[in-house]
């Protein structure tokens, strides 16, 4: 607290002084904490992407070039990455996919289904399947 004496000669005379309160509102103290609380949270959480390294190769055990695509299971954007010597690097949220490989050569590759956890670093592993 902090008393402050009037600019008011007469008032000042007359002992008049008025306290001013700093104390701080713990309600919008509150409601500052919860929006900064709301902004920054989910940005961290959305950008926890994981780091996919690909490796791709054929029933012979050779590693292709192509494009391996992966569609959420639960709709969304269909990512993909460029396979070169049977590997590649994506970036992915969290969650079921559907993968399939498409060689520069030959047949697509069946679907196969995948589970990427929601961060961290990853090795998925795509055999080509069995005739």
């Amino acid at each position: 607290m902090q008393t402050v004496q009037p600019d008011d000669k007469r008032l000042a005379r007359e002992g008049y002084t008025r306290t001013i309160s700093f104390v701080r509102h713990p309600i919008r103290m509150s409601a500052t904490a919860v929006l900064l609380f709301a902004i920054v949270v989910p940005n961290s959480v959305a950008q926890a992407d994981a780091q996919v390294l690909v490796s791709v190769q054929t029933a012979t055990g050779e590693a292709p070039d192509g494009r391996l695509v992966l569609e959420p299971s639960a709709g969304g954007s269909v990512r993909s990455c460029e396979v070169r010597q049977g590997s590649c690097t994506i970036e992915l949220e969290g969650g079921q996919y559907s993968a399939r490989f498409e060689p520069e050569h030959g047949i697509t590759w069946t679907r196969q289904p995948v589970v990427i956890p929601p961060s961290g670093s990853v090795q998925l592993t795509v055999n080509e399947p069995s005739r």
